[in-house]
């Protein structure tokens, strides 16, 4: 079976998963339901501690994420939405070699869609998809799917 037809069915699987809890949770989507993804027997976590999920099974990232941050405090990351709606996400780190901003690039070259999981409160997502990577600039800009609050 080739990576190619995984990675279509992962997604895929992917965005139905989050269709069913964000209808059970309108309001935002607990981290703990939405790591309840399994594919194919395997459980799969979506939200992980640095930001940027990569299976080893896949060539490029699967989802990103920007970590909540309390309203009277500095955010650790440099990611923000721009003027136009789209998401300006930072790398990982300063080494553009990092494996997670080699995923990065990776699925900007091969256009395949990802989550993007807003933070609403702590733990609390809203999940954006299917978004596009769109720029190689140090700052990974998301495509217009992302939009500001």
């Amino acid at each position: 079976m080739a990576v190619g037809d995984l990675d279509t069915r992962l997604r895929a699987a992917m965005f139905d998963h989050l269709a069913r809890v964000s209808a059970t949770y309108p309001d935002g989507v607990p981290s703990r339901a939405i790591n309840t993804f399994v594919f194919e027997g395997k459980h799969l976590p979506l939200v992980v501690q640095p930001g940027i999920r990569k299976p080893a099974e896949l060539d490029a990232a699967l989802t990103i994420r920007t970590t909540w941050t309390r309203p009277d405090a500095e955010a650790p990351y440099a990611d923000k939405v721009g003027a136009d709606g789209s998401l300006h996400y930072k790398w990982r780190g300063t080494d553009p070699n990092h494996p997670d901003n080699r995923a990065l690039r990776e699925a900007m070259h091969q256009r395949v869609p990802l989550v993007y999981f807003y933070p609403l409160a702590k733990s609390v997502y809203e999940p954006i998809y299917p978004v596009y990577l769109v720029d190689r600039s140090e700052e990974r800009r998301v495509g217009k799917e992302c939009r500001s609050r």
